[in-house]
């Protein structure tokens, strides 16, 4: 956030200054003047005096100085830097973001106790500047997989965000929190947040599709597709989301459902490669290999250098030779028509299709690691040793 907000919020808190008591006064002619460690000091004071300590002026001021401290530390302006340096401030940046918030809700409450609005514009300013400081400090966290220290620390996002108003920042805060809680393997924590935000029509649209899974791994697919159809109506414009209900109405054998869909994604650009390979998935994932080839063929065709439709095509073949090779083992072992051989040699000549797709991906993207996990599965059941050991190798290397 940009230092005018805490300015702004500032300028907002400079009305009624000459009712103030001593400290007070000293800390808002501190904050005007950028002797902000100073300021620190004489509202903290403030906080505990009787006479000041349940004034909700006297709790934005401490929250508009500990906002600052945190807006200042992350500030890329190399004024902004000097003046950060100068204040030397022990106290680490998480604890005055903490304080800061605590400050600024506090206001906010005996504001509304009171029933008056007078900082309600400097507490939003300096509160928005803190959920954004807190929800990079969790994501951070959640990055460095510390899912279980960054939980609190998204909630502490959230409080800020819902305290200012600041949705994007809320639902932001909430996914990602899902998202740990997944990484836990509370799946039931992580479905109740998804569930809330697809029930709110957050725009968050890893919320749609991971209770979409949740369903679907439930057996729950008409939910599942609910879910879906949700959030193409949030994001109309969203082509994977609408790639997916596609198909999910495949699976659910709603074919008429399925090809609306295809014609809707088609509508958004029929020679847009993304597009195009969306819809190479649909019938991938159905496994209509023909239709499939035939879409990311397509999308080749307009766009050569790109690494998409490459692996469309290595997954298509792979999946459909992976599900040939289980249809052979079907086959009662006193079989005597050569049905396994026939399904077997079906699946090894959709592998040595999948080969050069895969290779195309590396091409561009050498560590790829699905196109090097199914290359090593490939090599491995067409007993091509020299290829495995390589794959293989790499693959190790990588984790």
């Amino acid at each position: 956030m940009k230092r005018k907000v805490i300015l702004a919020a500032l300028l907002a808190a400079s009305i009624g200054v000459s009712a103030q008591t001593m400290k007070v006064q000293s800390a808002y002619s501190d904050m005007k003047n950028d002797r902000w460690r100073n300021a620190m000091a004489n509202i903290e004071e403030a906080c505990v005096n009787e006479k000041t300590k349940d004034d909700a002026k006297t709790w934005n001021y401490a929250g508009l100085i500990y906002a600052k401290f945190v807006e200042l530390s992350t500030s890329t302006d190399p004024k902004d830097q000097k003046l950060f340096k100068k204040q030397k401030v022990d106290t680490p940046i998480e604890q005055l973001a903490d304080k800061a918030q605590d400050a600024l809700i506090k206001s906010m409450e005996l504001e509304k106790k009171a029933g008056t609005n007078e900082f309600a514009t400097s507490n939003n300013g300096a509160l928005i500047v803190v959920s954004g400081y807190q929800l990079d400090r969790a994501i951070n966290f959640f990055n460095e997989g510390k899912y279980e220290e960054c939980i609190p620390l998204f909630e502490k996002a959230a409080t800020a965000a819902k305290a200012c108003g600041q949705g994007d920042i809320l639902n932001r805060s909430k996914l990602v929190m899902a998202m740990a809680y997944d990484a836990l393997k509370q799946k039931d924590k992580a479905v109740e947040i998804y569930r809330e935000l697809v029930k709110s029509g957050a725009k968050e649209k890893e919320a749609y599709i991971n209770l979409y899974v949740a369903n679907v791994a439930n057996k729950e697919m008409d939910k599942a597709i609910n879910v879906l159809k949700k959030g193409v109506k949030v994001m109309p414009k969203d082509p994977q989301m609408k790639a997916l209900l596609g198909g999910a109405y495949l699976q659910a054998g709603n074919r008429d459902e399925a090809e609306k869909v295809v014609n809707d994604l088609l509508a958004m650009g029929a020679d847009n490669p993304e597009i195009l390979n969306y819809v190479g998935g649909i019938y991938r994932d159905a496994d209509e290999t023909a239709k499939a080839e035939e879409y990311y063929n397509k999308s080749l065709t307009i766009k050569a250098d790109q690494t998409d439709a490459y692996l469309g095509l290595g997954t298509t073949y792979f999946n459909k030779g992976i599900a040939t090779l289980k249809e052979a083992e079907k086959v009662p072992l006193d079989d005597m028509t050569g049905a396994y051989d026939k399904m077997k040699n079906e699946a090894f000549d959709l592998f040595k299709q999948a080969i050069p797709n895969f290779n195309k991906v590396l091409e561009t993207k050498p560590n790829d690691f699905q196109s090097l996990k199914a290359l090593r599965n490939i090599y491995s059941l067409l007993n091509m040793k020299a290829e495995f050991q390589a794959i293989d190798a790499k693959l190790k290397q990588s984790n």
